[in-house]
């Protein structure tokens, strides 16, 4: 709650411009489902109520219902790569949301799958976003640490690739905002992989720091 309460201030003084209602789709594995939170919403009604306090309103969209909240789609595929979530997203993607948030990678380290080239395969993906929406914002978030003593450091050196290649991007103007999960703890996850519920806020709270950028940016309209 520390920290909710430090973004709503943030959302006070700043605000995120113009008010608005867009189309949101949560993209990723089991984290952006919700696996292990307690009412089933992760991280996704505390970020919706972080929006609809600043003013605005969010219908969440994708292929998948889970959780307790009423607005409740996703497109969180349990135990799925990078990969496999760019195959499994694409009848959300033709949605065309307005936002996406994606969270993808965890998976890839627990199996050891092509690491070397995981970030570029996100990368892949953000293309392949924008390919079905251009005038989307994404928002990226790291990935959460994972309780293991041989993996963390890989989930460090992804993270670290996954910023270099965005901020290439940002660079050259696409609509993108990177957020840190650098605050995340380990007594804030409820098992090697998944957030618990103070977690999940803490994801929620960053997810919407990324929001606030693009709103700031005039990307959400």
């Amino acid at each position: 709650m520390r920290i909710v309460r430090s973004v709503l201030v943030i959302a006070g003084l700043i605000g995120l411009g113009s008010a608005w209602n867009a189309t949101f789709l949560p993209l990723g594995d089991s984290i952006t489902y919700g696996w292990l939170s307690t009412d089933g919403n992760g991280y996704r009604e505390d970020l919706l109520e972080l929006i609809t306090a600043g003013g605005n309103s969010v219908d969440y969209i994708g292929s998948i219902q889970a959780g307790t909240m009423a607005d409740n789609w996703n497109d969180g595929y349990i135990g799925c790569t990078i990969d496999q979530i760019a195959s499994s997203g694409v009848p959300a993607l033709e949605m065309v949301p307005e936002v996406v948030l994606l969270i993808a990678g965890t998976n890839d380290i627990n199996y050891q799958e092509d690491l070397a080239n995981a970030p570029t395969r996100l990368m892949n993906l953000v293309d392949e976003i924008f390919s079905y929406s251009p005038d989307a914002a994404v928002i990226v978030s790291d990935i959460p640490l994972i309780v293991d003593d041989t993996l963390e450091p890989l989930v460090e050196t992804y993270n670290s690739g996954v910023q270099v290649l965005l901020q290439e991007r940002i660079a050259e103007g696409q609509h993108i905002a990177h957020v840190s999960l650098s605050n995340l703890t380990s007594s804030e996850m409820a098992d090697d992989l998944h957030p618990n519920d103070e977690g999940y806020q803490v994801l929620a709270d960053a997810l919407y720091v990324g929001i606030q950028a693009a709103s700031e940016a005039g990307w959400i309209a």
